[in-house]
């Protein structure tokens, strides 16, 4: 879950990792997962939402070039104006984007 991932990366979790200025709330957290991203790395699927208020869209952006650098299959998609955990909503073009991309 998002909460105990937050927890292993940052130290914190991701309320109390935030910043007051709006800066990213866990900055270390895309390299650390992304050194992770190994050959073994299973095709990956990323959608993030350009107004996501808890992770930079250069979370994506680190994240899609490791997967690239790792010769693993992936799709990135920027959603513009779209808020965190968007897709959540299952009658929402986010939530239809994401059944399309997993079938």
């Amino acid at each position: 879950d998002e909460a105990m991932a937050a927890r292993l990366l940052c130290g914190s979790d991701i309320s109390e990792a935030a910043a007051a200025d709006g800066s990213p709330a866990c900055p270390q957290m895309p390299g650390a997962v992304a050194a992770l991203i190994s050959a073994y790395t299973p095709p990956t699927f990323l959608l993030h939402g350009t107004m996501d208020a808890f992770y930079s869209l250069e979370h994506m952006r680190v994240l899609a070039r490791a997967l690239a650098e790792a010769s693993v299959p992936h799709v990135a998609v920027e959603l513009p104006l779209m808020p965190h955990a968007s897709h959540i909503a299952p009658a929402g073009i986010p939530a239809q984007l994401v059944a399309y991309a997993l079938t």
